[in-house]
């Protein structure tokens, strides 16, 4: 098994967990086709928010979103 299958298969089984309550009206079939779906978007993004997160922490620069420390005027 490869990290990202067992990644995978972590991650349905933890949404599986989460959502089985709320989704109990549909079928099994396709509460398992939901929880796959979210799963395999869930792992992209996982993995490529890691990737472009990995530049710019190397340079010092700020990834998109984070609102670390500030400099200029008046900082430090």
């Amino acid at each position: 098994m490869t990290d990202e299958t067992e990644r995978l298969a972590v991650l349905q089984a933890d949404i599986a967990a989460r959502l089985r309550g709320v989704c109990s009206h549909l079928s099994e079939e396709s509460f398992q086709e939901l929880v796959r779906d979210v799963a395999v978007v869930r792992l992209k993004y996982d993995i490529e928010s890691e990737a472009s997160a990995l530049p710019h922490r190397r340079r010092g620069l700020e990834a998109p979103g984070d609102h670390g420390a500030q400099s200029g005027p008046g900082s430090g």
